[in-house]
């Protein structure tokens, strides 16, 4: 069994082009956890932000058996089962034309400052 956890985190773009965290997206041993990062979430709200019709409570932690269905309706999904969901919400960032949410890869950010502090 795979004990690692995927982390994504759900990014909001405000009208000044700042990008907030908002949420985690996290996979887990083929389960999948949400949580709205609360003070986040409150700051992106000041710009319209608001939280998802089917998560609606910014202070719960959400689980599923399964890929949400909000976030799978994001990406071309209907011929893939979970772990290939959230690997294309991972490579992609699942961002639509309608909203200012995109997913995002900490690991990558990490990789990359690891990488600029080697090369100093």
């Amino acid at each position: 069994m795979n004990n690692r956890e995927d982390i994504l985190w759900l990014m909001f773009k405000n009208s000044d082009g700042e990008k907030i965290k908002v949420g985690e997206l996290v996979k887990k041993e083929s389960k999948f956890y949400f949580k709205y990062d609360i003070e986040g979430a409150k700051k992106a709200m000041d710009y319209r932000f608001t939280p998802l019709p089917s998560l609606p409570r910014i202070n719960s932690e959400y689980f599923r058996e399964e890929m949400f269905r909000t976030f799978a309706d994001r990406v071309e999904a209907r011929l893939l089962n979970d772990e290939e969901i959230f690997d294309l919400i991972k490579t992609t960032g699942a961002k639509l034309d309608e909203d200012e949410l995109e997913f995002f890869n900490p690991e990558i950010k990490e990789e990359v400052e690891e990488t600029e502090e080697r090369a100093e």
